[in-house]
């Protein structure tokens, strides 16, 4: 317990260093994959709004087409979204996508956050 080392009293607090964006702004919004690369199980996209926003997220495979939408537009509270929304490696007519590379695009509408992390499917 390397905490326990440096704070041992209850109620310790930790910073958490958020990174800036390229204006000097940090960023609030945030998104991010979990089981990644996707062997088994569903794929985890965590998202964290700073404010109440309408969110798309889609998946697409490397030549652009839409394999699946996850979010079209669906409003989200403030906070992280719990529980995650979560990709099965279904396409939207419900078969098992090609194993290989994926992107996921997250936006959020009205802070106008954006973001494509790729995905690798093995099963």
């Amino acid at each position: 317990n390397i905490f326990g080392k440096i704070c041992s009293t209850s109620g310790c607090y930790y910073t958490v260093e958020v990174p800036n964006s390229a204006d000097g702004r940090p960023f609030v919004d945030l998104a991010g994959i979990g089981n990644n690369p996707l062997r088994t199980g569903d794929a985890a996209i965590h998202l964290t709004l700073a404010h109440a926003d309408r969110v798309t997220v889609k998946i697409y495979d490397v030549s652009g087409r839409l394999v699946r939408t996850l979010a079209n537009g669906q409003l989200f509270r403030a906070g992280r979204v719990d529980p995650a929304l979560t990709w099965d490696g279904l396409d939207d007519n419900g078969r098992r996508v090609a194993r290989g590379a994926y992107f996921v695009s997250i936006q959020y509408a009205a802070s106008g956050y954006k973001a494509s992390p790729k995905m690798i499917v093995l099963k």
